[in-house]
C-alpha cells in the first residue's frame, strides 16, 4: 500500500493534486459560506447586481496585466527566453504599476458614464467607488506576483495565497453584509485585493527580496516585446470573456428581470466550484508542462494524461451535483433558489464540454501561436453570440444555456481539426512570426 502511495505521489500530475487538494477544499468551503451569506442578506435581486460588479472585477483582474501572465508562466517554467531575470521581473512590476495607475484615475473619472453602462446605476456611495479605484493596482500587483510563483513552479505558495486571501476575504465580506448589506458585499468583494496583495507579497518576497522593485529600478522596453504575442491573444480573450459575459447579463435584465439575473449569478457561481478544479490543474500544472514540452509526442502524452486522470474525477462530481441538486441548491443558498433547479443540468452539460475542450485551447498559449488562437476564438465568439440571441428569445431562459452549449460543441470540434493539421506538419515547434 505505501509503495502504491509513494508512486501515486512521486508523478507532478499528483504533487500538484497534494498541494492544491486542501486549497480547493477550502475555496469550496469559503464559497459555499458566501453564497449562503449572500443569500441572507443580499436576496436573489441583490445577487444579480453582485454579478455584474463581480464580472467587471474579473475583466479589471486579467485586463491589469495586459494578458501577459501566460507569457510570464512560461518565460519562467522554460527559463529559455531570460536573460536577467531580476531586470525580467522588475521591468513587469514598473509595467503594471503605471497601467494599473493609470486605470485607477480613469476609472474614477468616467465612473458616472462606467457605473451607467455596466452596474446599471446601481452604485451610488462614493467611498465604493473610491475603495475600487485605490484597490485596482494592487489588485495588479498581486497577480503579478502569483504569475512569477506559478512559472517558477511553486504550487505550494500560490495554492496558500488562495486559501488565506479565501477566508479572510469571507470573514471581512460577512462581516460588512451583516451590517450594510448590499453595499457591505460589494466593500467585501473589492476590498479582496488588498488582501491578496499582503499574502502574495509576503510569498514573493520568499523567492525574490521585494527592494529589488526600487535598487535596481531600470525599465527596459526589450522586455515587453516577448511579451507582446501572448499579450494579444489573452487580451482578446479577456475582452471577448468580458463583453460576451456582460451581453448575457445585461440581455437577461432586459429581457426578464434583475431577479433573473440573480438566479443566472446563483448558477454561475455552483458552476464556479466545481470548474475551479479544473482550472486549477490547467493552470497550476499543465501549462507550465506544456510549455516544456520539445516534441508531439510528449502534447499526446499529456493530453491522454489530462483525459485519463482529470476528467473521471471531475465527471463524477458532476453526475453527484445533477443527482442531488434539489437538497445541493437549498444547501447552498435557500429555498428561493430551488427555481434554478432545472437549470443547473444546462450549465453542468457547458462546463463538461468546456473542460474538454481547455486542454487543447491551452496549447494556443503554451506555444504562441497566435494567428491559430486570433481565428479559433473570434470564431467562437461569432457563434457564442448568434447562437445565444437566437436562443433567448426562442426558448426564454433556457435558451441562455442552449446556444452556449451548442456554440461550445462547434468550438470542441474545430479545436481538434486544427490541432490534428497541426500535429501532422509538427507546427506547434516552428517559429511564428
Amino acid at each position: 500500500m505505501n509503495k502504491l502511495i509513494t508512486k501515486f505521489y512521486s508523478k507532478e500530475l499528483y504533487k500538484v493534486f497534494s498541494v492544491s487538494g486542501f486549497r480547493i477544499f477550502i475555496q469550496l468551503l469559503v464559497g459555499f459560506l458566501t453564497s449562503k451569506a449572500l443569500a441572507i442578506f443580499v436576496g436573489i435581486s441583490g445577487m444579480g447586481i453582485i454579478g455584474l460588479v463581480r464580472n467587471v472585477i474579473s475583466f479589471m483582474g486579467e485586463f491589469l496585466l495586459f494578458g501577459t501572465q501566460n507569457g510570464i508562466v512560461k518565460n519562467l517554467a522554460s527559463q529559455k527566453n531570460i536573460k536577467d531575470e531580476e531586470k525580467f521581473l522588475v521591468t513587469l512590476f514598473w509595467f503594471y504599476f503605471s497601467i494599473s495607475l493609470i486605470i485607477s484615475i480613469l476609472f474614477v473619472s468616467f465612473f458616472k458614464t462606467i457605473n451607467h453602462i455596466f452596474f446599471i446605476d446601481k452604485i451610488t456611495n462614493f467611498w465604493i467607488v473610491f475603495l475600487f479605484a485605490i484597490c485596482i493596482p494592487f489588485q495588479a500587483i498581486s497577480l503579478f506576483f502569483n504569475s512569477v510563483l506559478n512559472g517558477k513552479s511553486k504550487y505550494k505558495s500560490v495554492a496558500t495565497i488562495g486559501m488565506y486571501s479565501s477566508i479572510a476575504s469571507l470573514l471581512i465580506s460577512v462581516l460588512l453584509m451583516r451590517f450594510y448589506r448590499l453595499e457591505g458585499a460589494l466593500i467585501g468583494l473589492i476590498f479582496t485585493s488588498i488582501i491578496t496583495f499582503i499574502i502574495s507579497s509576503f510569498f514573493f518576497s520568499k523567492l525574490y527580496p521585494l527592494a529589488i522593485f526600487i535598487k535596481h529600478f531600470k525599465f527596459n522596453s526589450k522586455v515587453i516585446y516577448p511579451l507582446l504575442n501572448y499579450s494579444l491573444m489573452s487580451l482578446v480573450s479577456i475582452v471577448i470573456s468580458f463583453s460576451f459575459s456582460y451581453y448575457i447579463r445585461i440581455e437577461i435584465i432586459k429581457k426578464f428581470t434583475l431577479e433573473y439575473a440573480g438566479y443566472y449569478e446563483a448558477i454561475q457561481r455552483i458552476s464556479g466550484f466545481y470548474m475551479l478544479f479544473i482550472n486549477t490543474f490547467i493552470t497550476f500544472y499543465y501549462l507550465p508542462e506544456l510549455a516544456k514540452c520539445s516534441s508531439n509526442k510528449e502534447i499526446k502524452k499529456l493530453t491522454k494524461e489530462y483525459y485519463k486522470n482529470i476528467i473521471p474525477i471531475f465527471s463524477i462530481g458532476l453526475l453527484i451535483l445533477l443527482i442531488g441538486v434539489d437538497y445541493i441548491i437549498p444547501f447552498f443558498y435557500n429555498q428561493k433558489f430551488l427555481v434554478i433547479s432545472p437549470y443547473v443540468k444546462y450549465q453542468v452539460l457547458l462546463d463538461f464540454i468546456k473542460a474538454l475542450y481547455l486542454i487543447i485551447g491551452v496549447r494556443f498559449y503554451a506555444f504562441g501561436k497566435t494567428k491559430g488562437f486570433l481565428m479559433t476564438e473570434i470564431f467562437s465568439f461569432a457563434i457564442n453570440f448568434l447562437f445565444f440571441t437566437i436562443a433567448i428569445y426562442l426558448f426564454d431562459f433556457k435558451g441562455v444555456w442552449y446556444g452556449q452549449i451548442l456554440s461550445s460543441l462547434i468550438y470542441f470540434l474545430l479545436l481538434i481539426i486544427v490541432f490534428n493539421r497541426y500535429f501532422n506538419k509538427n507546427y506547434l515547434f516552428h517559429y511564428e512570426g
